[in-house]
């Protein structure tokens, strides 16, 4: 492999990792603030969890266009 590939690669996991920790993050405390709400609650996850997507597929992208 590369030294370049090697590079990208390692940045993408470390990115992708704290996207990953912030989503799991985020949807702790959306479950514990909405116990009650749960359609409200069962909506915010979905955005999140879209969200989280939609960042993961940008760093695909974006690792390969460089």
């Amino acid at each position: 492999m590369e030294h370049e590939f090697i590079r990208m690669l390692t940045r993408v996991a470390i990115v992708g990792s704290a996207i990953g920790f912030t989503g799991a993050l985020a949807l702790y405390f959306v479950m514990r603030a909405l116990r009650g709400e749960e359609f409200r609650g069962a909506m915010l996850i979905g955005v999140l969890l879209a969200f989280v997507f939609v960042c993961c597929a940008l760093l695909l992208v974006v690792s390969f266009t460089k």
